[in-house]
């Protein structure tokens, strides 16, 4: 037997599959998912949260069955959002094992390879020596586009541009500097919308373990769009160092669920949290936008031009106008580190 390279690390799996997944594709996804899993990191480490998704639950239930060591199962039998998913794995995995060094978050549908593991590990090792504990790393796509698609490849990079500029805007008022010393890839914007990552034990607790800010989303919309936005922002304002690796990608996504909602919808609300999270007003967010959104190549055709202006609306009157539910929602503290 193989003893795992990286026995202190702890893996996340929020599953859930969108109605239109046929389940001989769920089958084969998250088998992909699982494939030489082992080599890497202890199963036992793993917990794979069914995020209300019962067509799916027998399918990972025989495939685990299969394996010589089971990953831990953790069924939801309602749908929380991948964030809240995210959550409830995280506490799991720290109640069973609270030493682990660092957490991964995976997605369900084979387009996170493990192969790209030992690439986060030895970038963690170097954060956490360059640290103060927290820290956290994201498996940056060669491509948005190929994946998801023109539209959302292009609204995706506009929405990662505007938080970073957000974050800029809001630490220099505190007389700090965004630090992306660690970004060392070939890309002008950072992929923070990638759902593949790492974070660091003490930055779990800092960011999913305390009182969560939904600004002007209500709390089902914040662990339902905002899994990547949201704890980038809330690790870069506790002062983390936050780094980048080169990962593959699908050509093409076999199953979205995110693709599912509307562009306005998705877009637009993270959009309104940044600005309304970070304090930045609504005339400097709106400037931000348009800088990013002017040299965007959906501005040469008319479903992109409608599509970046439907954002930028429902942004801004998100902020004008209000959402319910705005208010911090608390959630108890827990002390593993």
């Amino acid at each position: 037997m193989i003893e795992p390279l990286y026995p202190m690390l702890g893996m996340i799996i929020p599953t859930y599959f969108s109605d239109q997944t046929p389940e001989g594709i769920i089958r084969e996804l998250f088998a992909m998912t699982l494939c030489h899993l082992d080599h890497y990191l202890p199963l036992a480490q793993v917990e794979v949260v069914i995020d209300g998704d019962q067509r799916a639950l027998p399918i990972i239930r025989e495939l685990g069955a299969s394996l010589d060591q089971p990953f831990d199962l953790v069924v939801l039998e309602e749908n929380q959002g991948k964030l809240g998913a995210i959550r409830v794995g995280l506490e799991r995995l720290y109640e069973r094992w609270p030493n682990t060094e660092a957490a991964v978050i995976r997605d369900c549908d084979g387009d996170h390879g493990s192969e790209a593991l030992p690439s986060f590990i030895r970038l963690s090792q170097e954060l956490k020596s360059a640290s103060n504990g927290l820290y956290m790393i994201a498996g940056a796509r060669t491509s948005r586009h190929h994946p998801m698609g023109w539209m959302r490849g292009e609204l995706e990079t506009i929405l990662d541009a505007v938080t970073i500029d957000a974050l800029a805007f809001s630490l220099a008022k505190q007389n700090r500097l965004l630090d992306l010393t660690y970004c060392a890839t070939q890309r002008a914007v950072p992929d923070i919308s990638s759902g593949y990552k790492l974070y660091s034990r003490e930055l779990v607790q800092h960011i999913f373990f305390t009182q969560t800010n939904t600004a002007c989303l209500s709390p089902y919309d914040y662990d339902h769009l905002a899994p990547e936005t949201a704890p980038f922002v809330e690790a870069m304002l506790q002062g983390a160092l936050y780094g980048e690796i080169e990962r593959s990608t699908f050509n093409g996504q076999p199953t979205t669920s995110f693709g599912e909602f509307e562009h306005a919808h998705l877009y637009g609300r993270l959009l309104a949290w940044v600005w309304t999270r970070l304090d930045v007003p609504l005339d400097v967010g709106l400037q931000m936008y348009d800088n990013h959104a002017a040299p965007s190549l959906l501005l040469t055709t008319e479903n992109g031009i409608q599509a970046v202006e439907a954002v930028r609306q429902r942004a801004a009157d998100i902020i004008q106008v209000g959402e319910p539910e705005m208010r911090f929602r608390k959630r108890r503290r827990r002390s593993f580190v």
